[in-house]
């Protein structure tokens, strides 16, 4: 069942780290330190977090995402050792096929943050920690209505609608079909990335945000 509707959840922010922990916004993507590089600083950031709750600093240090900070995510003897999450992600092998049965914040396969996708978690990182973190259920249990509003208020969206890590002209087709007039129709869920500001619309002011961040 739904724990309560946003307004009233206010209350609930003192909930313990342990209970929080159970539900973290687990990532399974190796950049246990959040620095948007997947490299060996991700080792030893992961063995400093071994006993801590995946939460807080440690929240991506989870690697397997098991709910827990230890040897199966990375062997502080053997870093490379053939049991370690981190090793899995290391061979290129997929978050999906290194973390099976849970889709991780920033997965392709989450869904869009805009969008009641069916699934716990979004596409979007940066997005989806911020909700989680204030709201578990959106990546312990589904990402629903509730998860949809507070990514609108809170997070400013990539730009980068075809997740290929820029912001270039395949951006702005998206952002051209999606347009529409200010305090329009919330948009639909493939026009997420484009609205910039987050307000629910794509208008003048989201053009205004693509052309300071485009990239050819």
């Amino acid at each position: 069942m739904r724990r309560c509707a946003l307004p009233l959840c206010a209350n609930l922010l003192a909930v313990s780290i342990t209970a929080l922990a159970s539900a973290h916004p687990c990532l399974c993507n190796g950049d246990a330190n959040l620095d948007g590089a997947f490299d060996k600083q991700d080792f030893q950031f992961t063995i400093d977090c071994i006993g801590h709750p995946p939460f807080n600093d440690c929240v991506n240090a989870d690697i397997n995402c098991d709910g827990e900070i230890n040897a199966d995510d990375i062997s502080p003897s053997d870093p490379f050792g053939t049991d370690s999450a981190i090793l899995c992600l290391w061979s290129g092998l997929s978050s999906d096929q290194c973390c099976p049965g849970h889709i991780a914040c920033g997965s392709p396969l989450a869904g869009a943050c805009c969008d009641e996708n069916g699934n716990a978690a979004c596409d979007e990182l940066d997005c989806c920690v911020t909700v989680c973190l204030s709201d578990p259920f959106c990546c312990d249990t589904l990402w629903d209505e509730f998860c949809v509003a507070f990514a609108r208020d809170h997070c400013a969206l990539s730009g980068d609608c075809d997740q290929d890590s820029d912001i270039d002209l395949a951006d702005f087709e998206t952002l051209a079909a999606c347009a529409g007039p200010p305090n329009g129709p919330p948009p639909p869920a493939q026009c997420c990335c484009a609205d910039f500001d987050a307000d629910g619309d794509t208008d003048l002011l989201d053009y205004g945000a693509f052309q300071r961040s485009f990239n050819p």
